[in-house]
């Protein structure tokens, strides 16, 4: 009987760290996939390093803005003009080896700053990472309470639009593969 209940206890045991073993794996696998996205955010929070109150994050974001290229009157399709957003923001998505690129362009110096800011984070990344990798440096550099509501939400307009490309991405790769 107590042979019986040992191996019933082994078996558990062995069930658990299984299990603890697989969850560990799972938590692991993702922060590996998810590392490049993660780090490309440490980088831009430490842009604002010397930032020592809000006029100061608006500056950098001034400068950061300015430093976008001009998109090529191409990509400057009405198709293309991000929704929601207080001024004209262009985003023009394209891929390369499995990878998503963003191009941007805005008429404000805030919005390129802020769209600067997103580029940097997901330009590179697979698709499914932009879907999955939520921005969160705008709450750790304080920018969710600091901007103006149509600021705000022409930064979320902008980054819902990286993940409907991204996801438009997907289905059309899937979509190629399902007509070979």
């Amino acid at each position: 009987m107590s042979t019986c209940k040992n191996f019933k206890n082994i078996f558990i045991y062995l069930l658990l760290f299984d299990r603890f073993k697989f969850i560990r794996y799972a938590t692991q696998l993702m922060l590996d996939d998810f590392t490049s996205c993660f780090n490309k955010q440490a980088l831009v929070e430490k842009l604002f390093d010397d930032c020592s109150n809000s006029e100061a994050k608006y500056q950098k974001l001034i400068h950061l803005g300015r430093q976008l290229p001009p998109l090529n009157l191409s990509c400057k399709g009405e198709e293309l003009i991000v929704k929601g957003c207080q001024s004209i923001v262009y985003l023009h998505s394209f891929m390369k080896k499995n990878l998503i690129y963003f191009e941007v362009e805005s008429e404000a110096l805030i919005s390129s700053g802020l769209a600067y800011l997103l580029v940097t984070v997901y330009n590179g990344e697979l698709p499914e990472t932009i879907l999955k990798c939520p921005p969160l440096f705008i709450d750790k550099l304080g920018f969710s309470t600091s901007l103006t509501l149509g600021r705000s939400e022409g930064l979320a307009n902008i980054y819902l639009r990286m993940k409907q490309e991204a996801l438009n991405k997907i289905i059309n790769k899937k979509e190629a593969i399902c007509l070979q």
